[in-house]
């Protein structure tokens, strides 16, 4: 499977002043030029794909313009799975996330995901993919940035007294979820799997698994 690996995106920023659209439409369509060029199956964006001093009026011209550039990739069968970052705004894309469900209802934990789609994954998510050549299923492991709002449910784990206290809590329950997912039925050891996350980590082991 050809999987492009992106991140930190940015779309609809501004650096003080300067509006960034320009430049960011640009680099955008050279993804997809890219996309074309290499035969991508998955482009994977792997948190920050908006900017979080973007207006409603600039995510709405950008969403427009990722459609117009993205469109014969998806159409050609292409998959675009997102996950949120740091700077993406929480509401709003939980919000996108739920019309896009609208316009694709059905999808559940682990299945297998329909090609020429675009998976916006604000929670921890498990899905498969299957590869062109080979037929055979990939599976990914999607993991947004650990925000207490998408991580911190229970109400004894939302109360902390500083920040260090707040980061073991998130880092705790990052360790469950993605725990959780292993464990979920849907999940195939057996399987390639790739696992994509908004993190930054320090002296981290990766099982073999996960390559």
């Amino acid at each position: 499977m050809r999987i492009l690996h992106t991140a930190d995106w940015h779309l609809a920023d501004r650096l003080g002043r300067i509006d960034r659209t320009d430049d960011l439409r640009k680099a955008v369509e050279r993804v997809a030029e890219y996309c074309a060029s290499e035969k991508v199956e998955v482009l994977l964006i792997a948190g920050d794909l908006f900017s979080e001093l973007a207006s409603p009026e600039a995510l709405r011209d950008a969403i427009r313009h990722l459609r117009e550039t993205f469109q014969p990739f998806l159409q050609g069968g292409g998959t675009i799975l997102a996950l949120t970052g740091n700077h993406d705004k929480e509401n709003f894309c939980q919000t996108l996330r739920h019309a896009m469900s609208l316009a694709a209802p059905g999808f559940k934990q682990g299945a297998v995901a329909t090609p020429g789609r675009v998976y916006l994954a604000t929670i921890p998510t498990l899905l498969q993919l299957v590869d062109r050549n080979s037929q055979q299923p990939v599976q990914f492991l999607l993991m947004p940035y650990p925000t207490p709002t998408r991580y911190l449910t229970s109400e004894d784990s939302q109360r902390y007294h500083s920040l260090e206290e707040k980061n073991r809590h998130l880092m705790a329950a990052c360790t469950r979820q993605l725990n959780a997912l292993q464990k979920h039925e849907g999940f195939d050891p057996r399987l390639q799997t790739v696992l994509a996350a908004h993190v930054h980590v320090r002296g981290a082991q990766l099982n073999s698994l996960f390559r």
